[in-house]
């Protein structure tokens, strides 16, 4: 996590609620920002460019597997994911629970 104070950062979603922020928060880490987007992939793109490092959950970041190195944070992170629905849900959102399902870890 003390890379995040030193290296560039490149945060996404600045100023917003989000868990990026929360976590440097809770480890007390004011990243060294030098550039900012709210477009996730932005961030991966300027990762890729070699602009700095960002950080990201692992359900965003299958589309990047080859393209940028995914280290895990240390200390691990978690963030809770919440999903609401009723007893009739359509085919389309019963469909995307399953898929959802199939990424998230335990």
């Amino acid at each position: 996590m003390e890379a995040f104070a030193v290296e560039s950062y490149i945060q996404t979603y600045p100023g917003q609620d989000v868990d990026n922020a929360r976590i440097f928060s809770r480890c007390h880490i004011t990243p060294n920002t030098q550039f900012s987007t709210m477009d996730i992939n932005a961030t991966y793109s300027m990762v890729e460019a070699g602009l700095g490092i960002g950080i990201n959950n692992q359900v965003n970041s299958s589309l990047w597997q080859d393209r940028v190195v995914h280290l895990p944070l240390k200390p691990a992170q978690t963030m809770n994911i919440g999903l609401a629905y009723g007893k009739n849900i359509s085919p389309a959102s019963e469909g995307f629970l399953h898929f959802i399902e199939d990424k998230l870890p335990e």
